[in-house]
C-alpha cells in the first residue's frame, strides 16, 4: 500500500524528490490529516519556487495548488480557498483532469459553506473529471464528503446511503480494482445512516467490514468515523463507560485540530453522550469548545454551517439545565438562519429542541414539533428522537391528538419509548393537584426501581434537581416514602 510505503521510507528519502513528497501529502489528506498535508505542501512549494520554471515544475505547481486547495477547506477558511481555485483554473491546460477535479470539488465545497447552490454543480463536475481521469480515490473521496453533507446539513439520508454505495460498488473488487480504503468509506458511512435508522445490528455489520477494510488499508488504528459511531452504537446499548473511551481516544487525534466539520461532529458525540450520562457540566464544556484550538471554537469566525452546529448544541445544554427560555433565544435564529440557507439538518434538529422548550414554558409547541416530524420522517431519522427520552414522550403525548397526518410517526416514536400507541395520560380524581410533566418523567423512572442517580442521569438533570422534584410529587400523592409512591402511583394508575 502507497501510504506503508511511504511511512517507512526514511526522511532523506524524499529530499529533492517534489513529486514523492505530493504522494505523501496526498496520502495524509485521504487518511484524515490535512494539516499534515498542508504543511508538506507548502515546503516542497518552496523547494520548487527555487528550481527553474520548466513545464514540469509549473505542473509540479499546479498539482501542489490543487491539494492545497481540498486540505484548507477542512480549516473552514472559504476565501483563501476560492482565491486558491480561481487564480489556478485561471492557468491549468484543461487536459490536467485530476488537478482541475480537485480544484473544483475544493470550491464547490467552499461555496457550501457560504450558502452558494452552486455546490451541486462544482461536485458533480469534479466528480465526472475524477472518473474520466481514471481516479477512483479522488472520486470515492468526493462521494464520501458530499455523502457526509447530505447526512450532516440536510438530513438527506436516503441520498447518503445512495452515495456511500456508489462508494462501494465503484472500489470493490467486483468493479475491477480492489480499493480498501476507499470502500471502508462507504461501508462507515452506511454504519452511521443504520445506527440513526435504529438498527444496532445493522449498523455493527456495516462498520465491523468497514474497520476492516481500513485495517487492510494499512491504517493502524480506527479512523475518526469509526470512533464516532462506534460510541454511539454503544451508548445505544448502554455501554456508556466504553463510548466515552472511544471519544476520548477520538479527541485524542490532534491530526483534527484544524478540521473545523471533525470537531463539530465530535463534539455532537461528546455533548450526546455527556447528557445521557448525567454530566451535564461536561456537556456544557463540550457544547462551549473548551480545550479546543481557538479557530475551532463556536464564535466569529466560523463558517455559517458550522456556527449553527454550535447553537443547536448550546441549546441542546441548556434544556438540560432546565432552562428552557435561554435556550429558546439560542435556537431561534439558528433556524431562520437555516431555513433561509436550506440547511434541514438543523432546522430539523433545531425545530425540536425549540418545540421542547416552548412545551417545558407551557406555551404552544405544535408547529415546531410537526416541522421535525414532518422533515425526518421520511428520512427514517429516529436515533435523534430517541435521545430525547421522556422529555420527548410527553410532549408526544401531549400533542399527538394535534399532530393529524403526523400523529402514525408519533405513535412509532412512542411505541420505541415504550407508550402504546395512541394512548395518553388522564388526571385521577383523588388527586387535588395534577403532577407536572418533569413530576411524572422522575415517578415513571421511580417506578422501575431507579436510583436517583440513575434518574438524574436518565433526565439529563442534576441530583438536587431529583430530590427536589421527588419532594414536590411524594406532597402531591401524599406519602413519606419511595415505597409508598410507587404503590399510590399504581393505585392511581398514573404508571
Amino acid at each position: 500500500m502507497l501510504n506503508q510505503w511511504l511511512a517507512a521510507m526514511p526522511a532523506t528519502v524524499f529530499a529533492g524528490r517534489p513529486r514523492l513528497r505530493i504522494f505523501q501529502a496526498l496520502t495524509s489528506f485521504l487518511t484524515g490529516d490535512a494539516a499534515a498535508a498542508i504543511a508538506i505542501l507548502e515546503d516542497t512549494r518552496l523547494t520548487l519556487d527555487g528550481l527553474p520554471a520548466t513545464d514540469d515544475t509549473q505542473s509540479l505547481k499546479r498539482e501542489i495548488i490543487s491539494i492545497l486547495a481540498m486540505s484548507n477547506i477542512t480549516g473552514g477558511n472559504s476565501q483563501q480557498v476560492l482565491s486558491l481555485v480561481q487564480n489556478a483554473l485561471d492557468t491549468m491546460p484543461e487536459t490536467e483532469l485530476i488537478p482541475r477535479a480537485r480544484l473544483l470539488f475544493a470550491q464547490g465545497m467552499a461555496d457550501a459553506m457560504s450558502s452558494d447552490k452552486r455546490y451541486y454543480t462544482l461536485i458533480r463536475e469534479a466528480l465526472d473529471l475524477a472518473r474520466k481521469a481514471g481516479d477512483l480515490y479522488l472520486a470515492a473521496n468526493i462521494l464520501n464528503m458530499q455523502a457526509k453533507g447530505a447526512v450532516f446539513f440536510q438530513a438527506q439520508y436516503h441520498s447518503a446511503w445512495q452515495l456511500y454505495d456508489e462508494i462501494i460498488q465503484m472500489c470493490s473488487p467486483a468493479a475491477g480494482e480492489a480499493l480498501p480504503l476507499p470502500t471502508s468509506m462507504g461501508y462507515i458511512g452506511q454504519a452511521a445512516i443504520a445506527l440513526e435508522w435504529n438498527d444496532p445490528d445493522l449498523a455493527t455489520r456495516l462498520l465491523d467490514k468497514g474497520a476492516e477494510l481500513w485495517r487492510q488499508g494499512g491504517q493502524i488504528g480506527p479512523n475518526l468515523s469509526t470512533l464516532l459511531v462506534r460510541a454511539r452504537l454503544k451508548q445505544t446499548r448502554g455501554d456508556l463507560q466504553s463510548a466515552h473511551a472511544d471519544l476520548e481516544e477520538a479527541a485524542s487525534d490532534r491530526a483534527f485540530d484544524d478540521n473545523i466539520a471533525a470537531i463539530a461532529n465530535l463534539a455532537q458525540a461528546q455533548v450526546r453522550l455527556h447528557l445521557a450520562s448525567g454530566q451535564i457540566e461536561l456537556a456544557e464544556q463540550c457544547a462551549a469548545g473548551m480545550g479546543l484550538p481557538p479557530a475551532s471554537r463556536p464564535g466569529a469566525g466560523l463558517p455559517a454551517l458550522i456556527q449553527e452546529v454550535w447553537g443547536v448544541l448550546q441549546a441542546r445544554v441548556r434544556l438540560a439545565q432546565e432552562r428552557p427560555a435561554e435556550a429558546l433565544a439560542l435556537l431561534e435564529p439558528v433556524i431562520l438562519q437555516a431555513k433561509s440557507a436550506g440547511r434541514m439538518a438543523r432546522v430539523m434538529e433545531g425545530s425540536l429542541y425549540q418545540a421542547m422548550a416552548l412545551y417545558a414554558l407551557q406555551r404552544d409547541a405544535l408547529e415546531p414539533l410537526r416541522l421535525a416530524l414532518t422533515v425526518g420522517r421520511p428520512q427514517g431519522v429516529t436515533r435523534l428522537f430517541l435521545e430525547c427520552g421522556p422529555s420527548l414522550h410527553n410532549l408526544l403525548v401531549a400533542y399527538r391528538p394535534r399532530l393529524g397526518e403526523l400523529s402514525g410517526e408519533a405513535d412509532r416514536l412512542l411505541h420505541l419509548l415504550g407508550e402504546p400507541s395512541g394512548s395518553s395520560p388522564t388526571l385521577p380524581a383523588e388527586m387535588v393537584e395534577p403532577l407536572t410533566a418533569r413530576e411524572m418523567d422522575v415517578l415513571r423512572l421511580l417506578c422501575e426501581g431507579r436510583s436517583n442517580q440513575e434518574i438524574a442521569a436518565a433526565l439529563f438533570l442534576s441530583l438536587s434537581a431529583i430530590k427536589k422534584y421527588t419532594g414536590n410529587l411524594y406532597s402531591k400523592l401524599g406519602v413519606t416514602s419511595r415505597a409508598q409512591a410507587i404503590v399510590k402511583a399504581r393505585q392511581l394508575r398514573l404508571v
